[in-house]
């Protein structure tokens, strides 16, 4: 089985970037058309934006110490 990032990881760095990539693969053909793409990007969104939030957090708390 080929796992296929469909994110650019290097150009995301926060949740907005995330959300903005996720939309713009919505918008392209092979995810319209094919519910595997579909759902092979819904679930790595899913884990990144897990990711980030954690990430997020962990900074916030570090700028209140």
């Amino acid at each position: 089985m080929q796992i296929t990032n469909y994110f650019n990881i290097a150009q995301i760095q926060n949740t907005s970037d995330l959300e903005k990539a996720y939309e713009a693969l919505c918008k392209q053909s092979p995810s319209k058309s094919n519910p595997v793409i579909s759902k092979r990007i819904q679930a790595e969104y899913e884990v990144l934006a897990h990711i980030l939030e954690e990430e997020e957090d962990r900074e916030d708390r570090y700028q209140r110490l």
